[in-house]
């Protein structure tokens, strides 16, 4: 629970978020437009100190020179020579700022023909834009005679003034998506008690990335870092045509009403996920062993096949749902930093295909007038099933997927009773995750231990009042829930320890 920060970490968050439903109808048509738009501002601080350990050029940027020459070659000043090389302040940090806008338009429209055949089909609209300046902040480079660093002139720019002292590195990106898709549904109703649903959507994805990202090297300038990094419209391959993407995914779906109180349902769908561009890409490896990186990857797709149940059991005060599938994922999205080989920038590669076969379930027990079960289960069994990676060294064929516990669980216990005026209550709730792995990148793969964590509350509540006591993670326990091992140093992500607070409530009706 303790870690040792050099760079101040702070967080802004400012989000401003409009929506409009509009509901009518037309003629025999039921139309619905939804419409929203969203305006992000996001301001971080983080220690990146760290990076230290993994940075190829660290020295450069850190420390002086014992080489008299470079007085001659390179125009350096003396002072910056030293007979024994120093290393000033390490200290390195992030400051990044990100401008979000997106806006999304949906008309729908549905009707029923017949008793036996209805329809529901309409247009989406979705256009987003995320402008984002990092700046990487190396607290010796100016007492190391770095001249100030500047963008490149040709580049799309966000800010095209010259950055602080100090920063060392800087991004200046603007990133654009803009999605269209027409989609339609039709249920028809074979008996009464079977109906048979047929889905398609047809999408076009038109994706963008414009900007630069910039290096300082102005200790063998002596002067302004100008033109100095990547021109994502130009350098490494990169141009200014967009990443364009369309397809038609489908669903059919089969629902069987065995009582009033029992539905059985069985589906076939297809998902993706947009694929996008790499910064690093076009640009060589650094090691001769490894090909270059692409420029962009693509989607990455689904296909999942589904058998599931809905149910109303024991006079309705069971309700037991649940769901048995099988996914087939093809293409997967993989992302690896790996400075020494490849790039000094994440880059992510279409490297593998897999599988995931699994179960899962979720049940309200009403048990009595004050008592109230609830809980839910998974299990997984997932594979690497190909790999296709040229870049990223993955996990054998046949390991688990990163992050997927084969079981999963909760149970929550609840009682509720009057006591004079007031409503009071207690539960007890209990979550179990099997053990899992980190990553599906075979160098970064570690083995995560399963856990349990147990929370407990009291409550009263009164008109629109309500006070809380709890207690979170009762144990204590230190759950393993992630394990990085950014800059070459391991670091585990645990939960909050136990956490013992009251909180109080008031609802305004």
């Amino acid at each position: 629970l303790q870690v040792e920060r050099y760079f101040p970490d702070s967080l802004r968050d400012d989000v401003d978020l409009t929506s409009l439903v509009v509901e009518g109808k037309l003629g025999a048509l039921d139309v619905v437009y939804a419409g929203a738009f969203l305006d992000r501002e996001v301001e971080q601080s983080i220690d990146y100190t760290g990076y230290n350990n993994s940075g190829g050029y660290i020295a450069y940027y850190t420390c002086t020179y014992t080489n008299p020459d470079y007085v001659v070659n390179y125009n350096i000043s003396p002072e910056f020579i030293t007979e024994n090389r120093e290393c000033k302040d390490p200290t390195k940090g992030f400051k990044g700022q990100q401008e979000h806008s997106r806006i999304t338009h949906e008309l729908r429209f549905s009707t029923d023909f017949n008793d036996r055949l209805s329809m529901t089909a309409g247009i989406y609209y979705d256009d987003v834009e995320i402008k984002t300046q990092d700046d990487y902040v190396y607290a010796a480079m100016a007492e190391l005679g770095f001249a100030p660093n500047a963008p490149i002139s040709t580049a799309n720019s966000i800010n095209p003034n010259t950055r602080p002292e100090g920063v060392a590195f800087f991004n200046d990106i603007t990133r654009s998506e803009e999605q269209i898709a027409v989609f339609g549904e039709a249920t028809y109703a074979i008996t009464d008690k079977l109906a048979a649903t047929l889905g398609l959507r047809w999408y076009d994805i038109e994706s963008d990335y414009t900007g630069s990202s910039n290096f300082a090297d102005g200790i063998f300038q002596g002067s302004m870092n100008t033109d100095r990094g990547r021109d994502y419209d130009s350098s490494g391959g990169h141009s200014t045509e967009p990443l364009q993407e369309d397809g038609v995914i489908p669903k059919f779906s089969l629902a069987y009403q065995a009582t009033d109180s029992v539905l059985y349902y069985a589906t076939y769908s297809e998902g993706f996920r947009p694929g996008g561009f790499n910064r690093g890409g076009g640009v060589p490896s650094t090691n001769t062993d490894f090909p270059t990186v692409g420029i962009t990857y693509a989607t990455d797709d689904v296909t999942n096949y589904e058998f599931g149940w809905k149910s109303l059991l024991l006079d309705q005060s069971l309700r037991f749902n649940g769901n048995v599938y099988y996914i087939d994922w093809s293409n997967m999205q993989t992302s690896r930093f790996d400075p020494q080989n490849v790039s000094i920038l994440t880059f992510i590669e279409n490297a593998a295909d897999s599988k995931i076969q699994g179960i899962e379930t979720d049940f309200e027990y009403i048990a009595t007038d004050n008592l109230t079960i609830y809980g839910a289960f998974s299990f997984n069994k997932t594979e690497l099933t190909a790999t296709r990676a040229q870049v990223i060294e993955m996990a054998p064929v046949g390991s688990e997927l990163p992050v997927t516990p084969a079981v999963q669980g909760n149970v929550r216990v609840r009682y509720d009773w009057e006591y004079q005026d007031f409503d009071m209550d207690w539960q007890l709730a209990l979550q179990h995750a099997s053990k899992s792995y980190s990553s599906i990148v075979a160098s970064e793969r570690e083995e995560q231990a399963g856990y349990q964590l147990l929370n407990a509350n009291f409550g009263i509540s009164k008109d629109a009042w309500r006070v809380k006591f709890y207690i979170d993670n009762v144990t204590d326990e230190r759950a393993t829930l992630f394990i990085n091992d950014q800059d070459d140093i391991k670091r585990i992500s645990t939960n909050r320890p136990r956490t013992i607070g009251m909180s109080v409530n008031y609802t305004y009706y």
